[in-house]
């Protein structure tokens, strides 16, 4: 039975909701065991985390959408009765889901936008309860109630207009890079944040880890070299993301010493980036996408919200402060290309020690949220919404006053992109 995209969909939140309830390794081995008669044990080594089991559970068939008898007999014999529940409720919703509507084609020369209804259906943008902010579709996302005339000769496609999401393709690639020299509450939130958005809900391959932590410039550009290597291996992905949490300056990003614990004084820029990427065959006309969460500012250290930092001696820290870390952002100068920063030139961006910087996790929430109907710059747009209205009550010296961020992205993207197949 073939089931449609809302169906694949709630199947892919189960999955992420089910591996946020099961964090005891106990557990996890449990589940290992179970499945040893079914899966090889090289293969279940590899799974770190639930998420990542069930993930191997798919890839064998034993678990799939509305299949999910295994998975509740495991579960049971783990313990684990209340999850068991969880998925029964899924299985419900997921068989009341109705299947999608059969799309018509258009006659060539009249391109007929959705009426006020499909659009409603299409950006079901409500108030979110983790913010409690409203997200008006009508405004979001203008269409015109009536026909657009189209020029003789010209029918628009929607391979015009929207990057494909090739089947023969996997799906897209991100590297999240780390350079931190030093423990930052928060921080590895804003990792764990993205692996369970891109990884566990979009199911792209997410690269992280020990080896793309603290690089020096000479790593990072090896390392760089190889993820475009990569992306030109057959058959390709049909996204690119990397993701760089680190310390910048005026110039760009910061670099560390190949001893991983301090700063080498090097700087790595966007321009420099996207050369790196520029010849990749395997990805002309595809997008790819820069996202840079850098520290900017000193460091207040409040209770539960500091900036990102990077450790400094005094006579650095004065010059930086005087210098305030702005980073100087460049236009890409090829198509298909776009970055996003966290805050603006001169700007803190602010992180929170039990949700990751502000940034990262609004973006991660408005995918989670809107991944299905919006592409990529209206989700950048409803995360800049969402930051610039947070607000930090500060006070230095019997002086109050409040701390503020502002996104800001730069694309040359010629087409809307959505993060998967609509």
């Amino acid at each position: 039975m073939p089931f449609s995209a809302n169906q694949k969909d709630m199947h892919r939140k189960l999955l992420v909701e089910l591996s946020e309830d099961i964090d005891d390794e106990q557990y996890l081995d449990n589940l290992k065991r179970l499945l040893s008669g079914d899966i090889g044990q090289g293969r279940l080594a590899k799974a770190k985390d639930s998420l990542n089991l069930m993930n191997t559970m798919e890839n064998v068939g034993i678990l799939a959408v509305g299949k999910y008898d295994r998975l509740k007999d495991m579960f049971q014999h783990a313990g684990l009765n209340g999850l068991v529940t969880t998925i029964k409720d899924a299985e419900a919703r997921i068989r009341a889901e109705r299947p999608s509507l059969e799309v018509r084609p258009m006659e060539a020369g009249t391109y007929e936008t959705p009426g006020p209804e499909l659009r409603r259906k299409r950006s079901r943008l409500g108030t979110d309860a983790s913010t409690g902010s409203s997200f008006d579709s009508e405004t979001f996302s203008p269409t015109p109630r009536y026909p657009v005339q189209v020029a003789p000769g010209f029918s628009p496609q929607p391979s015009e207009r929207v990057y494909p999401t090739e089947i023969l393709r996997r799906n897209g690639l991100v590297v999240i890079i780390n350079n931190f020299t030093e423990e930052r509450e928060g921080s590895e939130l804003d990792v764990r944040h993205i692996q369970r958005v891109f990884d566990g809900l979009l199911q792209y391959t997410v690269l992280t880890g020990p080896g793309y932590t603290n690089l020096s410039r000479e790593l990072l550009d090896s390392k760089l070299q190889h993820i475009k290597d990569m992306l030109q291996e057959p058959p390709g992905y049909n996204r690119f993301f990397l993701i760089i949490l680190s310390h910048g300056d005026k110039d760009g990003i910061r670099t560390c010493k190949t001893d991983g614990k301090t700063w080498d004084n090097k700087i790595i820029t966007v321009n420099e980036i996207t050369e790196i990427f520029r010849d990749t065959p395997l990805m002309i006309d595809l997008p790819k996408v820069i996202i840079i969460q850098a520290c900017r500012g000193e460091d207040h250290q409040k209770a539960t919200l500091r900036p990102d930092t990077c450790p400094v001696d005094d006579t650095e820290y004065l010059n930086l402060q005087m210098e305030n870390l702005r980073i100087q952002i460049s236009t890409p100068i090829d198509a298909d290309n776009l970055v996003a920063y966290a805050t603006t030139p001169g700007h803190i961006a602010w992180r929170q020690t039990d949700k990751g910087s502000w940034f990262i996790y609004n973006l991660c929430q408005v995918i989670d949220t809107y991944h299905r109907n919006e592409h990529f710059v209206d989700i950048l747009t409803e995360t800049s919404r969402r930051v610039a209205d947070l607000t930090l009550p500060l006070e230095s010296n019997g002086i109050k006053t409040v701390a503020k961020q502002m996104p800001i992205f730069v694309s040359t993207l010629r087409k809307k992109m959505y993060l998967i197949d609509t």
